[in-house]
């Protein structure tokens, strides 16, 4: 299950939010970013985790990528 809220998150702030995870693969890539599979270290649920690309691109086209 993806939670979208969280991959925004994360996007915003890397480093604090990734510390609750551990990285276990990457599930895919794309145009936008990368997906990661990840493990919480607090209860053991996995969870992926869409990392964005860093860009100064159109507004259109970050929200077409959190939109996906």
């Amino acid at each position: 299950m993806i939670n979208q809220n969280l991959h925004m998150q994360w996007s915003r702030a890397p480093s604090r939010l990734m510390e609750r995870y551990e990285k276990l693969s990457m599930i895919g890539e794309g145009s936008y970013g990368k997906v990661y599979k990840c493990r919480a270290r607090d209860n053991g649920n996995l969870v992926a985790i869409k990392k964005f690309i860093e860009t100064e691109d159109d507004a259109l086209i970050k929200k077409i990528a959190l939109r996906e």
